[in-house]
């Protein structure tokens, strides 16, 4: 026989990496496999062979496939050029479960929906609010993996993902405009899946959704997929700022409301509970009674809750959460 590795397929890559480093084939435990075997000629491309699992190795029908589509490891593994008598032959074998007829083969994914007990994130937070109106679920900022744990050791009932935030802690820069999407979906997926089944809702900064419909859409199903149980998107121009900065310009009220009809729709799109917050950042250039305008057409669209940044008095927040 000629020279082989063998290693389980498919496998984590710290698996295949300790498993590759073994040179006696028999210190694997022996099982029913599939195998795909590589061979070189001087005058024909890489191919790989692959056995049809029947239940049993012999009599197998065979598929040849180009080696370039072999996982990169086995790729490398073909193409090595090692002294070592034990690594230098001519062909790999990857080894792993055959799949049984009566069974198929388990999944390493969590399923929630099996789960009786579990409930979204967002789900969970929905209920907490509107169940009961007269409590404050008080939501401290977090931007990184450090604030949010020592957030949740105290045991607060949700997280908020704070724009500016996330933004000096991954970026080292001001909150202008200069984290996109990326930025924040990928902070948003750490922050979320601490404890996705236990940890408190995270709310998330969506900023101005960062384009126009077609982007915002892509949003909206990004920050779901992320486990993000509610998110706020407000007026500002798509070259925004802190909302507590001077100099702050907002779209046109039609323009905010394309942005809310779009996240809505995604939303629906999806089947999503994650809650919708509209923001509005006109007090500063528009008044009182435009942001107050604005927060109602949002709400006839469908937004859950409205924000009002940047309140100047307690008068004003006491009115604005009168309606």
């Amino acid at each position: 026989m000629s020279p082989s590795i063998l290693a389980s397929f498919p496998s984590d890559d710290a698996s295949l990496r300790e498993k590759f480093s073994r040179k006696n084939p028999e210190d694997i435990s022996p099982v029913p496999t599939k195998r795909i075997k590589t061979n070189h000629s001087n005058n024909a491309e890489p191919t790989g062979t692959l056995p049809a699992a029947a239940g049993s190795i012999s009599g197998h029908h065979q598929t040849t496939i180009p080696a370039k589509d072999l996982p990169i490891d086995a790729q490398r593994a073909t193409d090595s050029d090692d002294d070592d008598d034990e690594l230098a032959g001519n062909s790999l074998m990857l080894t792993g479960p055959i799949a049984s007829p009566s069974r198929s083969t388990p999944e390493l994914v969590y399923d929630d929906a099996l789960d009786t007990g579990y409930l979204p994130a967002s789900t969970r937070l929905r209920r907490r609010i509107f169940d009961h109106p007269e409590r404050i679920v008080v939501c401290p900022g977090v931007f990184d993996g450090f604030s949010a744990r020592v957030a949740m050791s105290v045991g607060f009932e949700g997280l908020y993902m704070t724009g500016a935030g996330t933004t000096a802690s991954r970026l080292g820069m001001p909150d202008l405009a200069i984290a996109q999407l990326h930025d924040m979906k990928e902070q948003a997926d750490m922050i979320c899946n601490l404890d996705p089944t236990n940890g408190p809702p995270v709310i998330a900064d969506m900023d101005a959704g960062y384009g126009g419909p077609v982007v915002i859409t892509r949003a909206v199903h990004q920050y779901a997929r992320a486990g993000v149980a509610a998110f706020h998107i407000e007026d500002q121009i798509l070259s925004k700022r802190c909302g507590h900065l001077a100099g702050k310009e907002v779209v046109s009220l039609s323009d905010y409301l394309l942005r809310i009809r779009a996240a809505k729709n995604a939303l629906r799109a999806i089947n999503s509970d994650m809650l919708l917050i509209a923001r509005t950042d006109a007090l500063q250039t528009r008044g009182y009674d435009e942001c107050i305008a604005r927060l109602r057409a949002a709400r006839d669209l469908g937004a859950d809750i409205g924000i009002l940044e940047g309140f100047q008095t307690k008068e004003q927040a006491a009115q604005a959460s009168a309606y």
